[in-house]
């Protein structure tokens, strides 16, 4: 039995002992009674001594355990004073800034701070006194050896109850828990790190991309726009974030945003590229021609997601092959041209002079021989054929300086009836052989705007064709009609006409037409086609109307000079 139940019973046995002498008189009855319900109260009394044992050791084993807690909690708790006292402390806290329990109690708190968060957590603290709400705040602190690490501090008011008397009210206290989050800062600060390489990259990559002479764009498995370069924006005319996200049918019509996704589908679906695709591209401001290729895109599991494309601006390639197409075209045609020129040379002009030459000889003998009935037969002839051949000689001269470049293109206004006559008149001798008449619907003077020389071989040919094509003592018809700014000046015969399908072939000289006229005159095709040339230059029209065996008629326009 311990010293305390020890005394208790020594006292209750004297209380009993006054209070025996006191009551002498009490029947026995009573007193063993009286004894009975002492011994049962004495065993109630340790019963409860027990319990109140067992109460005591138990929170005495709390006490233990909560000390345990508080000492060696993962973080450190500080109670402060209102003057920033540290009234309390654990051993983590001690431990923290590697110091005694007994070098932390009564000294301010902000001496284990950093000299850079002192004035922070002053702030802070006064702000917890003026609104007492749960506050928190990261703080680097000092260790004894003057190394910093960083922690977080939570701190809450409470109000000391030990100390409260009817004359002094509870005080408020702050409570502050501190973590230790040094690792978790380094953690951060390496994510920082990371996220700021990262974006470094990522702004390196967008400049590289940004300034690569081509489009860049990333597509997903929906035909959506990604991610795309400046050079994709700027052939939309938007800005990029704004065509991020877009999918293709929302800028390109149906038929189009479906063609680019079929060569996407190829490329999701079998995990191949798709390169060197060239296609045109239309935007809704211009069309361009692109070298395109594409390459799947994988996640980290090697499943395709989406689309790289590059596409490489190949319009002025294109442009310099379709010009390239164009030149060579004009080379062709140009060949054409340089055959049919040297044809001419080589055939058609040695031909009249072959006549002239043959029949000179025999006109020769004939005046030799005194042969004079002949004469008058082979001179005509002889007279057709240098007509012939000065007139080709005249066309080459004037289609080779067109050619050349060497014909001097002057407009000027002149008198358009003058000029028919003039040229009219030249070939007055050579119609007169056949018996042609000259006929002329001119209702009055006419003034036309162009290059005189250019207008007479224009005349001069149509005029020489129609001799060539009518028949004996057929007529020519000339007439001029204003239509507007414009003179239709026409030449119409009755001679044999020209089949349909030949009238194609009239005014070129890769595909033109030669027919003997009705005495057999032979011609080159080249006065045609030279009169299209100047009429072209001159920006009229030419064509022909003809029935065949009725006869032709060749109409030309041109500027009128009124």
């Amino acid at each position: 039995m311990d010293d305390g139940l020890k005394k208790l019973r020594e006292s209750a046995e004297k209380i009993l002992n006054e209070n025996l002498k006191q009551y002498d008189d009490i029947p026995v009855s009573d007193f063993s009674r009286i004894i009975h319900d002492l011994k049962v109260y004495q065993i109630e009394l340790e019963l409860q001594n027990e319990e109140l044992r067992l109460a005591q050791k138990q929170l005495e084993d709390s006490r233990n355990s909560y000390a345990q807690l508080y000492n060696y909690a993962p973080a450190g708790y500080v109670t402060l004073s209102n003057n920033s006292l540290i009234l309390q402390a654990n051993q983590t806290f001690a431990n923290m800034v590697n110091k005694d329990i007994s070098q932390i109690l009564n000294v301010s708190f902000s001496q284990f701070l950093d000299v850079e968060d002192k004035n922070v957590f002053l702030s802070r603290f006064n702000a917890f006194f003026k609104s007492p709400t749960e506050k928190s705040m990261e703080l680097s602190m000092l260790k004894k050896n003057g190394k910093s690490f960083h922690v977080r501090v939570t701190g809450k008011i409470i109000f000391d109850q030990q100390h409260k008397t009817d004359s002094l009210p509870l005080q408020p206290r702050l409570f502050l828990i501190i973590s230790d989050i040094t690792k978790e800062k380094i953690i951060e600060n390496r994510l920082i790190d990371s996220e700021n390489m990262y974006k470094n990259i990522s702004n390196e990559l967008e400049y590289i991309l940004d300034n690569l002479p081509c489009l860049v764009f990333y597509k997903d498995s929906e035909n959506n726009f990604i991610r795309v370069n400046k050079y994709v924006a700027d052939a939309h005319k938007m800005k990029k974030e704004d065509l991020e996200g877009v999918n293709l049918s929302q800028i390109y019509n149906k038929e189009d945003a479906d063609k680019y996704y079929q060569d996407d589908l190829y490329v999701l679906n079998s995990g191949l590229p798709r390169l060197n695709i060239e296609e045109q591209w239309e935007t809704e401001n211009e069309i361009f021609w692109v070298n395109t290729s594409k390459i799947p895109f994988v996640d980290e599991y090697g499943k395709v997601i989406g689309v790289i494309g590059i596409a490489i601006d190949i319009t002025e390639r294109k442009r310099n092959e379709l010009e390239l197409g164009r030149k060579n075209d004009e080379l062709k045609k140009l060949n054409a041209e340089k055959d049919k020129f040297f044809s001419i040379i080589s055939h058609d002009l040695k031909s009249p002079f072959n006549s002239i030459i043959g029949l000179s000889e025999m006109l020769v003998d004939q005046v030799k021989e005194s042969d004079y009935e002949g004469i008058e037969k082979y001179a005509s002839i002889i007279l057709n054929s240098s007509h012939r051949a000065m007139n080709l000689l005249m066309n080459l001269m004037e289609w080779s300086q067109s050619q050349t470049g060497r014909m001097v293109f002057t407009p000027e206004k002149f008198e358009l009836n003058t000029l028919i006559f003039d040229v009219s008149h030249l070939l007055n001798e050579i119609a007169n052989q056949k018996s042609i008449d000259f006929e002329f619907d001119l209702s009055q003077k006419f003034f036309a705007l162009g290059d005189k020389a250019m207008i007479s071989t224009i005349l001069r040919n149509l005029l020489s064709n129609a001799i060539k094509f009518t028949r004996d003592g057929g007529k020519i018809l000339v007439s001029v009609r204003e239509n507007n700014d414009e003179l239709v000046i026409s030449v119409r015969d009755n001679g044999i006409g020209i089949p349909q399908d030949i009238i194609s072939k009239l005014f070129r000289i890769d595909d033109n037409y030669t027919s003997p006229g009705t005495h057999q005159e032979k011609g080159t095709g080249l006065g045609l086609i030279l009169c299209k040339e100047f009429v072209d230059k001159h920006r009229g029209k030419i064509w022909v109307e003809s029935v065949e065996g009725e006869g032709s008629e060749f109409f030309f326009t041109l500027q009128s000079g009124k």
